[in-house]
């Protein structure tokens, strides 16, 4: 019995790792969410605020030009107002250099923060591992803890803090060792994965300062694509960088969990594949295409890694091909889509299959065969494989043969198109500065 509940526990842990990658990207996507909202707004305040100090000046301020100096003279009842206005105008153009990096900081921030959580989850899945942990304790101190549990809860919590001060490259290199994998074979990213985190320690000690150390990294690991930088020389944090980070982070996490959790598992899990195709149809979704297509393509080119079910196997293959299709790569989508034998799949994935493959008679013929299903009727305008389809003359006119209703496509509302070209407003003002 004592064993049964052992085992349900280490199972409930293994089904956390999933749980944690979940928070982790739900954390980055706030913090990169917001950032071209507030880029903006502080564009906005520092536009408006220039102007009020503009307006101030020429109605308040006397300037007498001479060749040696200029002089200024502010009237002493509006001094308090002049010196207020300068004030803000200077935080909110200061405030436009320094949260890119705030933000960009705290994104790593959380990668290291999801690093100690998965650390926890393979500890209590592997306790094993702690066995020739560098940590010890003698017997009093043993009895001072109170009891081995507490003891080994002490030794996690030191474990983790030890690896967490190490460099991002000797964490990696660490979990490699301890679970004798490794976790950066074929890894594209994993070089801008490096860069961006010594440019995190940059901002955090140097504040942007490019060191020695910065350089010599660079030039051992090829991370620079251009020209090398130089010491001293300050680094920023533009739109583009912005974006690759996130998407670097959030792919690093996610392949990370992925080969981490079905190694613990040693075998396949429906859970596993539910949490990697949540998160690539929702990426899908989001128009991350470039994303969904590097860690589906690991997945899938990685032969170690084994589906659940052919079910999870067809939804993320398919999430795969449209991620090509809608970047623009019909060839590739082609391709992906003739891995599979198609004919013994249900109705549902076929119509999938024309759909990205365009053949819009075939997808017609499998809608009526799908009119049974009362409830597939709502995939139509949700499912963002149909959006071309259902913008097809044939679509529209099965769909009004089959339900006797004109066919009504999602709307997306005033304010989200309005919250769009603020995001586009906050990147591009960014851009130029």
């Amino acid at each position: 019995m004592e064993e049964k509940n052992k085992n349900k526990d280490r199972e409930e842990n293994i089904k956390s790792i999933g749980d944690e990658l979940l928070i982790f990207i739900q954390r980055i996507n706030c913090i990169a969410g917001s950032m071209w909202y507030i880029m903006a707004m502080l564009y906005n305040l520092k536009d408006a605020t220039g102007m009020t100090l503009k307006k101030f000046v020429e109605k308040n301020i006397s300037i007498d030009t001479n060749e040696d100096d200029n002089h200024i003279e502010v009237p002493l009842h509006k001094y308090k107002t002049c010196k207020k206005i300068i004030k803000s105008f200077g935080n909110f153009e200061g405030a436009l250099d320094i949260i890119p990096q705030s933000l960009f900081v705290t994104m790593v921030s959380q990668f290291d923060a999801f690093i100690g959580r998965l650390m926890r989850k393979i500890y209590e899945y592997k306790p094993d591992i702690l066995n020739d942990s560098e940590f010890s304790y003698k017997y009093i101190d043993l009895v001072k803890i109170g009891s081995i549990e507490e003891a080994r809860e002490e030794l996690i919590e030191k474990s983790i803090e030890n690896i967490l001060r190490k460099s991002h490259r000797d964490q990696i290199s660490y979990l490699e060792k301890k679970l004798k994998v490794s976790l950066t074979k074929n890894l594209d990213s994993w070089p801008v994965f490096l860069e961006l985190t010594e440019r995190r320690n940059l901002f955090v000690h140097a504040e942007g300062k490019i060191s020695k150390h910065y350089v010599n990294q660079g030039k051992e690991l090829s991370y620079f694509l251009g020209d090398i930088p130089k010491c001293g020389d300050v680094l920023s944090i533009t739109p583009d960088y912005f974006t690759k980070s996130y998407e670097c982070l959030f792919e690093i996490a996610v392949k990370l969990t992925q080969v981490v959790w079905r190694l613990l598992e040693n075998k396949v899990n429906k859970k596993i594949d539910e949490n990697l195709n949540k998160i690539s149809y929702e990426l899908v979704e989001q128009e991350s295409y470039d994303l969904v297509c590097r860690i589906l393509d690991f997945i899938f080119e990685n032969k170690a890694i084994k589906f659940s079910s052919d079910l999870y196997k067809l939804m993320l293959l398919l999430n795969r091909a449209q991620a090509y299709k809608w970047n623009g790569n019909q060839s590739e989508c082609q391709k992906i889509l003739d891995t599979i034998d198609w004919s013994a799949t249900e109705p549902k994935f076929k119509l999938a299959r024309a759909v990205l493959l365009e053949d819009w008679n075939e997808a017609c013929e499998l809608m009526e065969i799908l009119s049974h299903d009362k409830d597939f009727v709502t995939c139509y305008p949700t499912w963002p494989i149909f959006k071309d389809f259902v913008k097809q003359p044939s679509f529209k006119e099965k769909y009004m043969e089959i339900y006797n209703e004109d066919f009504k496509d999602v709307e997306v509302s005033e304010e989200v198109i309005l919250l769009g070209k603020l995001a586009k407003f906050g990147s591009d003002m960014m851009e130029k500065s």
